[in-house]
């Protein structure tokens, strides 16, 4: 990295060097002679240079770095791009059509993917408990709880763990994860309605996995039923994008952009719909489609 640094600290000095040198020149055709003032044209080029800014922390970016605002970002892209090329079939390019269709598709599928591991691990620990299997029922509960974990490590930012840029500037300077690198709190960056969800799908994870364990039917039962409506919901919203972006990478194989508008409008909808309560502002709805 210092290697990158100071090979961009040079390209920066020679540009500025050829900036100046070309306003020398442009100076001595269109300015004043070489004779006039010389030392007060230097004095006013030295107090209009900009401030040397202040030096980034070489892992800023990594703990800062949210995967699933960049997911997000890629999913809004791409349904730009579908509308690009579907909404003039006489000039949509179906090949990029299909493209970021089906990146649209995987990205959903593997969201989809968490809430239905949590959703059928969930309605197995709850069948478990109404036959008796207490055991069986831990082992699901612990299923469910570990692929909120999953999706966490994939998903969270590093610094919603506790990481801080100087964490990760002490294990590559000591080459040991042993040393004494500082670390900080626990950062959450999630909007607020998201991270009060998460706390309460936490709570109800937690509150199972103590009622099995003291084999409490009627609370066990009570916590797990809590938790299937709101990973359903979830399941549902992103298998649902999942098989439209697929429907729409499938016309664009079939050469029928003209089709496309009706599966972009339902997704746009679960959305919007989804934005709506989870969003603080911060997120961006996907382009509506032209003329609706």
């Amino acid at each position: 990295m210092s290697n990158r640094r100071t090979k961009l600290a040079a390209a920066a000095l020679g540009a500025l060097a050829l900036a100046c040198t070309l306003i020398g020149c442009n100076a001595g055709v269109n300015g004043p002679a070489a004779n006039d003032a010389p030392v007060a044209n230097a004095r006013v080029n030295a107090e209009a240079q900009p401030e040397t800014p202040a030096a980034v922390h070489p892992f800023a970016e990594w703990t800062a770095h949210s995967p699933l605002k960049a997911s997000m970002r890629s999913m809004w892209i791409d349904c730009g791009l579908i509308i690009g090329n579907s909404y003039h079939p006489e000039i949509a390019d179906l090949s990029i059509l299909q493209d970021v269709a089906e990146d649209l598709a995987r990205r959903a599928g593997r969201f989809a993917s968490y809430w239905e591991t949590i959703r059928d691990a969930n309605r197995d620990s709850a069948t478990a408990i109404r036959e008796g299997d207490w055991s069986l029922a831990a082992e699901k509960n612990l299923e469910a709880h570990r692929a909120c974990g999953a999706c966490h490590y994939e998903y969270w930012p590093w610094q919603g763990r506790a990481f801080t840029p100087d964490t990760l500037k002490g294990w590559h300077d000591s080459q040991d994860v042993f040393g004494d690198e500082p670390w900080g709190e626990m950062a959450p960056t999630a909007p607020a309605p998201v991270r009060a969800s998460m706390q309460k799908l936490a709570g109800l994870m937690l509150g199972a996995e103590a009622a099995i364990a003291e084999r409490n039917e009627a609370e066990s039962l009570r916590l797990t039923g809590g938790l299937h409506k709101p990973s359903e919901t979830q399941l549902e919203i992103w298998r649902g994008i999942e098989r439209r972006a697929l429907s729409i990478a499938r016309l664009a194989r079939e050469g029928k952009p003209e089709e496309v508008g009706e599966q972009y409008r339902a997704i746009a909808q679960a959305c919007n719909a989804c934005h709506a309560e989870t969003s603080d502002g911060r997120g961006l709805n996907p382009l509506p489609w032209p003329g609706k």
